[in-house]
């Protein structure tokens, strides 16, 4: 795996945070940088995701095709009753 270029980046947390990020981290076996580290990664995904990439986006568009076309070999231009009322028994969802 390659090795990331590194940024130092200094925080400063009130004593309670800091305690806490101490503890936790020590409960989860990993440094408190390294629980600081992933949790703003956590952050940063919640709160502006990556941008999709272009190549997984057209695989995806690939697959989806394949499916299609499976999906017309093997049952052509049938179409099939509502399935819902059987998996709402099967759950106990009688109505």
């Amino acid at each position: 795996m390659a090795t990331e270029d590194k940024t130092e980046l200094t925080i400063d947390l009130d004593s309670r945070t800091a305690r806490r990020v101490k503890e936790i981290a020590a409960r989860c076996g990993i440094s408190p940088s390294d629980y600081s580290r992933q949790a703003i990664q956590r952050a940063l995904r919640q709160d502006a995701p990556e941008p999709p990439d272009p190549q997984a986006a057209e695989n995806m568009r690939e697959v989806i095709e394949k499916t299609k076309k499976l999906q017309k070999e093997l049952f052509g231009d049938r179409v099939f009753p509502d399935s819902t009322p059987l998996f709402r028994k099967m759950r106990g969802y009688d109505d």
